[in-house]
Order: C-alpha cells, then sequence, then structure tokens
C-alpha cells in the first residue's frame, strides 16, 4: 500500500498503523456467498461491523487509530467455511486523512 511518505506494513494479515490520526477505510467488493465482516484496528476496541449476511461489499468510515493498531478483516459465513470463499475484485482501502503529531520512524 503506497502513499505519500512510503509504503504501509502488512505483517501476520494486518496493516500495522505507524501514525496517530484520522483513517478512512473503505471495503468494495462482491463475494460468492453471503458473508459478514468486521473491520478490526485496536485490540481494547469492539470491532467495526461493516457487512451483515451479505454478498456485496459498499462500506466506508473513518476512524481514528495510533502507533501500533492493526487493521485486519474478521470474515464469517453461514454458507461454507471461510476458507473456500472467493471475493470478485474486492479492495481494502486505508488512507490516512489527517496526521496527529505522533508517527513513527
Amino acid at each position: 500500500m503506497a502513499n505519500e511518505n512510503g509504503v504501509m506494513q502488512v505483517q501476520s494479515n494486518a496493516v500495522v498503523i505507524k501514525c496517530d490520526g484520522l483513517y478512512l477505510i473503505s471495503l468494495k467488493g462482491f463475494f460468492f456467498h453471503n458473508v459478514s465482516i468486521d473491520i478490526h484496528y485496536r485490540n481494547s476496541s469492539a470491532p467495526i461491523p461493516a457487512l451483515r449476511r451479505e454478498r456485496r461489499a459498499d462500506f466506508t468510515t473513518v476512524v481514528h487509530m495510533g502507533y501500533k493498531d492493526a487493521v485486519h478483516l474478521g470474515v464469517t459465513s453461514q454458507d461454507g467455511a471461510c476458507e473456500q470463499l472467493q471475493m470478485n475484485g474486492g479492495k481494502l482501502f486505508l488512507i490516512q486523512l489527517r496526521s496527529d503529531r505522533y508517527c513513527a520512524p
């Protein structure tokens, strides 16, 4: 994931946040099964419900995140095993809108 200042790291299937600030999270795509998707970003916070038992994902939100938060998706399906889910042209956008003062090197 490229941005003006470099690349956002993906570690253990999560995008690691290095700078405090506001972030736009957008999820778009189409699944072949009905799925529910939660966006996780901080261990101490409840996940953000992005999709509930649907096939089409078109979700956008703005969240304040901090250093060492990590964005990942939790996907569940009643139609089959999650390992067999297929997504047609799905995209996850993570865009930093505003930076607070702290940003790790």
